[in-house]
């Protein structure tokens, strides 16, 4: 922004000194009365057609102004902004998390395609291996039973798929001699430690034993009796990284963990899988994405306190901005939409997108003179048409997203349309509605004494009266439409305070109306 765009807005103003048309550069303008940014702009090339000749944006929010503060309008959106927050509370609950590596494909894909083949006729599974570290397994036989009886009737393990090798070496050790004579069948354990080690060895290099060979790791493996350094089991589950939800995927792997720790200490015993480093992020993202958010907002509202340094505005803005990232967060819930690291940035980033919608709607507000009311018509009047250029305009940019194939992009636009709608929703519907129930007046000098606004109208009357042609012709006020002739109501002044405050505070006759002396004032 602050090399490539200013160095064009630098060509461009190089254009509109030349009088050359916004598009046409080689042709200049005629008109010699136009003054380049402070003429009102002329519609595309500069044409000088009489329908858009007219800028239609004042006009159009001044009457859109009107129409959002009368008393059905404001009533109606409050409801609509409560029932949007109720909505999306909702969804914020029900949104689940997951992602599968296989959405980065697209979609007509070949392996996605064998993927949604395979979930469909299959039940997938993912293997996952049990650890033990160097205990003293012939002490220690009681658990390493208990860890056998996991593998078999955990209610995450598919039947008949663990495959544990001292469920193998005591069935072996059972009628193999001399093996057999020191083999305990209530406790289904080895009595003599020795036998214990070297039978293992034995079992391992026999037929039934040797497909655990390289599951179990010796300290000295000339040397049996010294012990064990670790061993390795392994088992399936009925969950894949294709199936399921992350949230169903986190609370299986879960559930290994709490069982197995039931059957031997957490220290000595881990379950473990490659999928599992996947997985794990399922447990914690829900709350890291609303601890990052609440972080974001709070660093937000710090910065709009610094810049518009009104409470009862501040809280307006703070509130619309959070409204639309909660809306934003939970109305996707409707779209399909589930919590990942991928959604997580695009949440992020629209706490910054929906700033922008609001805070310049307050910050006019602030500026603005009147009641509260007349305020945000206002704040509407001067800053509506430049926030609704900047939420048509992304929205108009992310169209070109609509038929995207790969998630990321799918994402994208249905995240950043989210943001659009819903930030521009609450930045030029809801916060001026607010702003008017909560802004409070700000009448000038004078206070909230309206009576002492319309006196000051009523001296400009007089003085037009006593002196005609006083003021410009472009400055005269029409104080009759103000309800100070024929004593009109506080809700007919006009939220064109400036051009009355001109008037009455006026004090030089224009130039070729009589001079500057005391006698012709």
């Amino acid at each position: 922004q602050v090399t490539f765009f200013m160095a064009c807005l630098t060509l461009d103003a190089r254009r509109a000194h030349a009088k050359r048309l916004d598009i046409a550069l080689c042709c200049k303008d005629g008109d010699e009365a136009f003054e380049p940014y402070r003429s009102s702009a002329r519609g595309l090339c500069c044409l000088r057609c009489g329908v858009i000749k007219r800028d239609l944006s004042p006009p159009l929010f001044r009457e859109y102004g009107k129409l959002l503060m009368t008393w059905p309008a404001r009533i109606g959106v409050l409801v609509v902004f409560l029932t949007l927050i109720g909505l999306s509370s909702f969804g914020v609950n029900q949104m689940e998390t997951n992602f599968r590596s296989d959405w980065m494909l697209p979609p007509d894909s070949y392996l996605r395609d064998s993927i949604d083949v395979a979930n469909e006729f299959f039940t997938q599974t993912t293997v996952f291996d049990v650890y033990i570290k160097d205990i003293d397994y012939f002490a220690r036989q009681e658990e390493l039973n208990s860890v056998g009886r996991f593998l078999t009737s955990s209610r995450e393990v598919i039947p008949d798929t663990s495959d544990f090798w001292y469920s193998g070496y005591m069935s072996w050790a059972s009628e193999t001699q001399p093996y057999a004579t020191a083999y305990n069948a209530s406790t289904n354990a080895v009595t003599d430690a020795t036998l214990f080690y070297t039978g293992l060895k034995a079992f391992l290099n026999s037929t039934e034993g040797e497909r655990f060979g390289g599951d179990i790791q010796f300290i000295d493996d000339m040397d049996p009796v010294a012990g064990i350094f670790a061993t390795r089991s392994a088992a399936q589950i009925g969950q894949s990284e294709f199936s399921g939800t992350g949230q169903e995927r986190y609370d299986a792997m879960q559930n290994l963990r709490s069982e197995l720790s039931d059957a031997m200490n957490y220290d000595d015993a881990r379950v473990f899988a490659t999928e599992f480093i996947f997985w794990e992020r399922f447990g914690f993202i829900r709350d890291e994405l609303v601890k990052n958010l609440g972080i974001a907002l709070g660093v937000m509202a710090t910065i709009v306190f610094l810049l518009l340094y009104s409470a009862p505005v501040v809280f307006s803005v703070v509130m619309a901005i959070g409204a639309t990232v909660l809306d934003v967060f939970g109305l996707a819930y409707f779209w399909g939409v589930q919590i990942n690291f991928i959604v997580t940035i695009f949440l992020l980033i629209a706490v910054g997108l929906s700033v922008d919608y609001s805070a310049h709607i307050g910050h006019a507000f602030i500026e603005a003179h009147g009641t509260a009311a007349e305020r945000a018509r206002e704040a509407l009047l001067t800053t509506g048409p430049p926030v609704f250029n900047a939420i048509f305009s992304t929205f108009i940019a992310i169209l070109v997203l609509v038929n995207a194939q790969t998630y990321v992009f799918q994402v994208f636009f249905q995240m950043f349309t989210l943001t659009t709608l819903l930030g521009g929703f609450h930045g030029l519907v809801v916060l001026p509605v607010v702003l008017s129930f909560l802004g409070g007046n700000s009448l000038g000098d004078d206070g909230n004494d309206i009576e002492a606004l319309k006196a000051r109208a009523a001296t400009a009357n007089d003085r037009n009266a006593a002196h005609p042609g006083f003021y410009p012709a472009n400055k005269t006020a029409d104080f009759d439409m103000w309800g100070v002739k024929g004593g009109g109501d506080d809700s007919k002044i006009k939220d064109e305070m400036e051009m009355t405050a001109t008037a009455t505070q006026q004090e030089i006759l224009p130039e070729g109306k009589g001079g500057t002396d005391d006698g012709n004032r």
